[in-house]
């Protein structure tokens, strides 16, 4: 099935469903706060943010994981998140623009394996908004292209 041409030139800030309450947290926040957060607004990820308000990573529900099969690293969620990801795994965050299209952000989706991809302003790095492979589908549906 082709994509039609509505969706090829469609920009994310066109989608109706996107999320602009970007659910965040500072980097160095204690890992605790950060998967609570999770559990609370019953989200699957939650970007993290340095000082400025700047995106400079992710974290998902599935890291808690860290913590060992036995819990035996328990105590790691006391450590600011960006230790408890090992830094440079939280790190790998996608962004696309505001005027990047649907297309643009599904390839990062696929070429990646990530499930959601941040729109961030290109001037700040800011996040404005996230996309999530279930708004896609929400947005595909919402078509008829389903």
């Amino acid at each position: 099935m082709q994509i039609t041409k509505e969706f090829e030139q469609l920009t994310m800030d066109k989608i109706p469903m996107l999320h602009h309450d970007v659910i965040s947290i500072h980097h160095k926040a204690m890992a605790l706060e950060a998967f609570l957060l999770i559990h609370r607004k019953q989200v699957s990820g939650i970007g993290l943010l340095d000082d400025d308000g700047k995106l400079v990573g992710n974290v998902s529900g599935s890291d808690i994981k860290r913590i060992g099969l036995t819990g035996q690293n328990i105590k790691r969620l006391r450590e600011p998140i960006d230790v408890f990801l090992d830094r440079k795994d939280s790190t790998h965050v996608y962004v696309v623009g505001e005027n990047d299209t649907l297309v643009e952000a599904l390839q990062i989706m696929r070429e990646t394996h990530v499930h959601r991809v941040y729109i961030v302003d290109p001037a700040t790095q800011k996040p404005t908004g996230i996309l999530s492979q279930t708004d896609v589908m929400k947005l595909f549906s919402s078509r008829n292209i389903l």
